[in-house]
């Protein structure tokens, strides 16, 4: 499992010899260095920074680490939580909807492959993450979210007003021999920029996100003095243009939600929790 999956240990003080010769074989075997990812991470209260440290940098775990003292258990909870919101996609859209506006087939230009593979890659890990066993294991925290597929901006439009959700996200493809911005999209944009599309009070600290897919040509302008594609999407609020598969889930994943129907006793930063995240744990 080790050499397969990315570790949590929690309640685990690493002085196991036995564990510990086998987490360094795992070490040898998977040649780790700081510029590799990361192996395990560790919840563990009063660790020094040099602990830390000499963790993260010789045994591959990124200790996760609070005064105990201050802020008492709860935190450990933020930690899993965290972790499980940046690393699972069903918890991380609890309570959203997610909408894909798909590029008509008849698109002045045509669609290319790749972008059709994007859209199906997407579709697919968002069909397997509405089976995710939060929702059967902890329903009074995680609500399922809904994938809506659309393909016309009415069909957006409709799906948006209905405030059944806590926060919504649109997805659109940009194909990789555009450009420029389609009609379809700043149309898009523009309705997510109008105040009729802040749908109601509840819906005010959570925004609608358009998380735009494109590739790595848009991120150089194809013209001198002409803004490159990425730039000319993300001038408008609320937009980010991704250019692979893990941003696009990264900006999903993120820790962006307020908790819903649940008290948290402490604020804590967690700054140690930003780093890098697995697929999976």
């Amino acid at each position: 499992m080790m050499m397969t999956r990315t570790l949590l240990y929690v309640g685990f003080s690493f002085t196991d010899e036995y564990i510990n010769e086998i987490r360094s074989d795992v070490i040898s075997m998977k040649d780790h260095s700081p510029k590799t990812d990361i192996l395990a991470y560790a919840i563990m209260p009063d660790q020094t920074v040099s602990f830390c440290h000499y963790y993260d940098k010789h045994e591959g775990v990124k200790v996760l680490t609070w005064e105990f003292k201050a802020y008492g258990f709860g935190v450990a909870d933020r930690f899993m939580e965290t972790l499980l919101d940046m690393t699972e996609t069903g918890a991380a859209l609890s309570n959203s909807k997610i909408i894909f506006l798909s590029t008509p087939a008849d698109f002045a230009g045509g669609i290319s492959a790749r972008t059709t593979d994007n859209e199906l890659k997407l579709k697919t890990h968002l069909t397997q993450a509405e089976k995710s066993l939060v929702f059967e294991r902890m329903p009074n925290l995680y609500r399922k979210f809904k994938f809506i597929q659309c393909t016309s901006l009415s069909e957006v439009e409709r799906s948006l007003k209905l405030n059944d959700f806590l926060q919504s996200w649109v997805v659109v493809f940009v194909d990789e021999r555009w450009n420029t911005i389609p009609t379809l999209h700043r149309d898009l944009m523009d309705f997510l920029w109008h105040p009729h599309a802040r749908l109601a009070e509840a819906t005010h600290d959570y925004p609608t996100t358009l998380l735009a897919w494109g590739c790595k040509e848009h991120l150089e302008s194809s013209k001198p003095g002409v803004a490159s594609l990425k730039q000319q999407y993300e001038c408008y609020l609320h937009v980010k243009f991704c250019t692979d598969y893990r941003e696009i889930l990264d900006q999903i994943r993120r820790v962006n939600r307020k908790d819903v129907g649940r008290e948290v006793a402490v604020e804590v930063p967690l700054h140690r929790a930003k780093s890098s995240m697995p697929s999976s744990l």
